[in-house]
């Protein structure tokens, strides 16, 4: 799923909040400006949200679950007696 939504960093975030201010002087986006610090504080965050939404997304696949992957294997009954016990990453996805 990770190819489905662009993955967006900080400056990507900064450029789109910058984009949102009206012209004018008191709306500088000189790299120094307190207002240019507050919004790269806010592309930060948003940045990071992004980061885990993408990261929320690849665990509702069980191929590329981490986190969630004992939730998958509950869930599918997983591991059974046709299939022997494995710790390994890959063959529980498998599985």
């Amino acid at each position: 799923m990770a190819g489905l939504l662009p993955r967006r960093g900080v400056a990507e975030y900064l450029s789109m909040l910058q984009a949102f201010l009206p012209r004018g002087l008191a709306w500088t986006r000189a790299p120094e400006a307190v207002l240019t610090r507050a919004l790269y504080a806010t592309a930060e965050e948003l940045s990071r949200v992004d980061a885990a939404a993408h990261l929320l997304m690849d665990e509702t696949n069980p191929a590329t679950a981490i986190d969630g992957l004992e939730d998958w294997e509950r869930v599918l009954g997983l591991p059974d007696g046709c299939l022997p016990v494995s710790q390994d990453l890959e063959d529980r996805r498998f599985a």
